[in-house]
């Protein structure tokens, strides 16, 4: 009897060990899985729809424009990527920043990979600094920023979008909003926006993707007129040179019987820069004809 005991005593000894054996392995390969998992699910940055747009702080209330910094990438290719940095404010997306010309911006270019992007940029003339972006969730970015000398600040940054433009409570926004599709910028919208003050109203014009984020602002390339609005607009290759340029009919809001053309070349890197003899000679003559279509317009040039 005690011998059967004995006996049965190794036998669950042996099955405890194959048991806590089997659980060991188990966990090693549960814990195999959960690093695939998680190597699996890391976020990928599709630069595709990074670039283009504005960046700003997450925390930008829109009480003031000069409160943070802002980004835009503006050409990602074969690992390497470059853009403008604006240390403080809103960095305008328009001919200045996609032509190359002399502006107020930092310029800045770095390497990516599918995950992260490793930036440095120039802050004055005897200043560098370096950006780490890193993908939080759609449409907005985790990014490191490190002064030379200084300790690095992490912050979440967002797109630039009209709904920033409508924080404003001093003024309200009339839009109207059409589809369109260019070479250099796919398929977007052109948005023409009137901000109503109680002495004017000021006419403001962009290209945004379908989620309202700003990808050009026509604004700041040539005063337009007060009170005035988008009568009509093409975007045609006018020059030649196979990129889309812009005519742009614009109309009185108070007296409809007063048009403005505005003609723009589109540039290499996809701006529309004012072309003022095209302009002027085009207003010339539709004034003196009284013709206002843009089939009209298109013949003169």
């Amino acid at each position: 009897m005690k011998g059967l005991i004995l006996f049965l005593l190794v036998i669950c000894f042996i099955s405890g060990c194959d048991k806590k054996s089997d659980e060991s392995e188990e966990l090693i390969v549960s814990e195999e899985k959960t690093n695939d998992t998680n190597k699996a699910n890391q976020k990928k940055l599709s630069w595709n729809s990074i670039a283009n747009k504005v960046w700003i702080k997450e925390t930008w209330s829109g009480g003031e424009i000069y409160e943070d910094i802002s980004f835009v990438i503006t050409r990602v290719k074969q690992g390497k990527l470059e853009g403008q940095f604006l240390e403080s404010g809103i960095i305008t997306p328009d001919s200045n920043l996609y032509s190359g010309k002399q502006n107020t911006n930092s310029g800045f270019s770095g390497s990516y990979n599918e995950h992260r992007a490793e930036i440095i940029f120039e802050c004055g003339k005897n200043s560098k600094g370096k950006l780490y972006i890193s993908p939080y969730k759609e449409n907005l970015l985790i990014v490191d920023i490190q002064y030379a000398g200084e300790i690095t600040n992490t912050f979440k940054f967002k797109p630039y979008n009209l709904n920033d433009l409508e924080k404003d409570n001093r003024a309200k926004f009339d839009n109207d909003v059409k589809d369109i599709t260019l070479k250099k910028w796919g398929k977007i919208k052109f948005v023409s926006v009137v901000r109503t003050s109680t002495k004017r109203n000021t006419l403001f014009i962009y290209l945004t993707d379908c989620k309202r984020n700003i990808l050009y602002d026509f604004s700041d390339s040539m005063a337009f007129p007060n009170d005035f609005k988008v009568n009509d607009f093409l975007f045609k290759d006018i020059n030649d040179d196979g990129r889309e340029d812009l005519v742009l009919i614009l109309r009185g809001i108070t007296d409809s019987e007063l048009h403005e053309i505005i003609i723009y070349e589109q540039n290499e890197m996809g701006g529309f820069d004012v072309n003022l003899e095209k302009t002027q000679k085009t207003n010339l003559k539709m004034n003196e004809d009284k013709k206002y279509s843009i089939r009209d317009i298109v013949s003169y040039l």
